[in-house]
């Protein structure tokens, strides 16, 4: 029978990550908020007004910032935050581009996809996976 080790905490570079995601996008999700229809604009690269959306948007950065902040914090009991960050992050790089961006790509955008989706997902899925498994681990132990 194979012994397999099994996780037993959460390592503090999880946490840190968390910390750097939830800074981040707390910055950027009062950015957007902030300035809709400059952020619009460069994403888009059009003189048009931002959709109430794009203010919407960054209400939803902001508070996907502060579940990470608070996961750092609480990774154990607050496991399910890092999940619906790492969903939301693909979930809405998808329905960005067909809603807001109607399908049109552009460099400012592509940019804006790997730096405030793409690059977030292999980190949040690496923690949620490992937060998961140290959550198997304690209640087979039990």
């Amino acid at each position: 029978m194979e012994d397999h080790e099994s996780p037993r905490a959460v390592e503090p570079w999880m946490r840190g990550l968390l910390l750097v995601a939830g800074t981040y996008n707390v910055g950027w999700g009062v950015f957007i908020y902030l300035f809709p229809n400059s952020f619009y604009r460069w994403i888009t690269q059009t003189e048009q007004l931002a959709p109430v959306l794009i203010t919407w948007q960054g209400l939803g950065v902001l508070a996907f910032g502060v579940a990470y902040l608070l996961a750092a914090v609480y990774p154990m009991r607050l496991w399910f935050l890092i999940g619906l960050g790492f969903f939301s992050k693909l979930v809405g790089a998808v329905g960005f581009y067909f809603v807001v961006m109607e399908q049109n790509l552009t460099k400012k955008y592509i940019f804006h996809l790997i730096m405030n989706d793409i690059v977030w997902l292999i980190p949040l899925g690496i923690i949620f996976v490992r937060v998961w498994q140290i959550r198997q681990a304690e209640r087979v132990a039990l």
